[in-house]
């Protein structure tokens, strides 16, 4: 059967069917004015349209990388309502992601439901199939037709995709729920990418409702369980039956950025003419000032800190006496305030903060 294309404002133009979901029918188009390609929703008869767009008003606020822009929304001439969205020229994720890109994928994945959740929405159908790779190498969530306010986080009945989906979710009752579903499925979803899709269900081993029996530990793969352990242990977290035992996604967010920038901070002091740089792991550097005072700085790959502190030393007028880790911008002296000047010696110390290189 032939998709109708509805009238649409004449700046949209050469418009074609592009896909249909449970919730509206979509089309791609050129926006003639501003010369660039975009997605039209048309929003289906009886798909509660004042509670999609109250979620599409929140969702107009995310300023995201990560997050599928949202440009405007219409009321066409036959009352029918159209979401005009980024369109996303790039692939599906749909299989294993090798073990060099697995944490750049999960990263953003992770970007993004860090910053929708702190715009106080829930995705509510986090999987594979709702977000892509543009053609830049930027991951980007769509599809937020089960979004939800945490102002009245409920649903009544399953709404999501079996298998992503928390356990909290599977109930033909009202069932209230928190942003902690999300990380569930984000929790599935990084095992998906580690397993691909054959191995994934293969490893299921009941589909009953609730919950499915899933025969996978994060510390099976070595890449993770060795050289990422606080990692590991948080996206084992993330998969608990028990929302109270997942983290935040703040947390699984600030984690993996760590992973991602390690060893790549640059620290600089100079003491008198002499300066120094601290960019290796491991690498240590000595400070020390006639007899009133030396210690050793190193740099552990994430960050910053004084050992060994003897005599006078101090962090921006604290006197340190055991392992301290340094502010990422302070100054170092060392001599006390009971001293004039011209006695002591002033060590300004400054950290770059790298980004994360996608």
């Amino acid at each position: 059967m032939k998709t109708i294309i509805p009238t649409l404002p004449s700046r949209y133009i050469n418009c074609t069917a592009f896909d249909a979901g449970g919730m509206s029918t979509i089309f791609k188009c050129m926006d003639s004015f501003l010369e660039r390609d975009v997605i039209i929703k048309i929003l289906q008869p009886g798909s509660a349209p004042k509670r999609i767009l109250a979620e599409i008003n929140a969702l107009q606020q995310i300023r995201s990388k990560h997050v599928v822009q949202i440009f405007e929304r219409l009321q066409l001439p036959n009352g029918d309502i159209a979401i005009i969205e980024e369109f996303i020229d790039g692939k599906t994720l749909n299989n294993q992601i090798p073990e060099e890109h697995y944490f750049k994928i999960i990263y953003q994945l992770a970007a993004a439901l860090h910053e929708i959740h702190e715009h106080e929405i829930i995705h509510r159908d986090i999987k594979p199939d709702n977000f892509k790779i543009d053609n830049e190498g930027v991951l980007k969530v769509f599809d937020f037709g089960l979004a939800k306010s945490t102002m009245d986080a409920k649903t009544i009945g399953f709404n999501g995709t079996f298998v992503f989906a928390a356990p909290e979710l599977y109930s033909d009752k009202t069932v209230s729920f928190t942003k902690k579903i999300d990380v569930y499925a984000f929790g599935i979803t990084c095992i998906y990418f580690l397993l691909g899709e054959k191995e994934f269900f293969n490893r299921i081993k009941s589909f009953t409702m609730p919950p499915f029996k899933l025969d996978f530990s994060f510390s099976e793969k070595n890449f993770l369980s060795i050289s990422n352990p606080e990692l590991c242990t948080l996206l084992a977290r993330s998969i608990s039956k028990n929302p109270d035992e997942r983290p935040e996604m703040e947390e699984i967010f600030n984690e993996l950025r760590k992973k991602l920038i390690f060893g790549k901070h640059r620290g600089i002091m100079v003491n008198g003419t002499n300066s120094y740089v601290l960019d290796q792991v491991g690498k240590r550097i000595t400070l020390s000032y006639r007899d009133l005072g030396s210690c050793k700085m190193f740099y552990d790959g994430n960050d910053f800190y004084i050992e060994e502190p003897i005599g006078e030393i101090y962090v921006n007028a604290t006197h340190i006496k055991s392992t301290f880790k340094i502010p990422s911008s302070c100054l170092i002296t060392i001599g006390s305030d009971q001293r004039s000047s011209s006695e002591r010696a002033f060590v300004p110390f400054d950290s770059a903060n790298p980004e994360v290189v996608l």
